[in-house]
């Protein structure tokens, strides 16, 4: 785990150095959109196939994160729900016994284009282009 201080500044030096000390990693969880922004970035620099050799995954699902390229893949969560719940909790905060429960929120994966299968050792966009192909002729012959 690396930390960041949440601006797409921490999320780009976090990148660099997961590049650096475990560069067979797969996919990062960014924990806001922000940060997710800036590792994007360093990917892209370092012409790291995304997806394809990683995949990025933001959170909190900000109207920007649909207009990073590519589009980041994010966690959404109700933003009204967790207030509602916030508040809740501070008026319950006299009753001890409520004090010590935790709650569990849904939360909504948006999966756009930052994620995808990892890509095999050797191939390329030429040879998963023939298979498709190939594929399609089996289906539709």
């Amino acid at each position: 785990m690396i930390r960041g201080n949440w601006d797409a500044q921490s999320g780009y030096a976090g990148a660099l150095q997961m590049l650096r000390e475990t560069p067979k990693f797969s996919a990062v969880l960014v924990g806001n959109d922000q940060m997710a922004l800036g590792v994007l970035s360093a990917f892209h620099q370092h012409q790291v196939p995304i997806p394809g050799e990683k995949s990025v995954i933001g959170y909190d699902d900000t109207y920007e994160s649909s207009f990073f390229y590519p589009a980041l893949t994010t966690v959404s969560l109700d933003l009204d729900l967790q207030g509602k719940e916030a508040v809740r909790r501070i008026l319950d905060s006299g009753d001890s016994e409520k004090l010590n429960t935790s709650s569990i929120l849904p939360a909504r994966l948006v999966v756009r284009h930052s994620t995808g299968p990892k890509m095999e050792q050797g191939k390329n966009l030429q040879a998963i282009a023939e298979q498709l192909r190939a594929l399609a002729h089996q289906l539709n012959p």
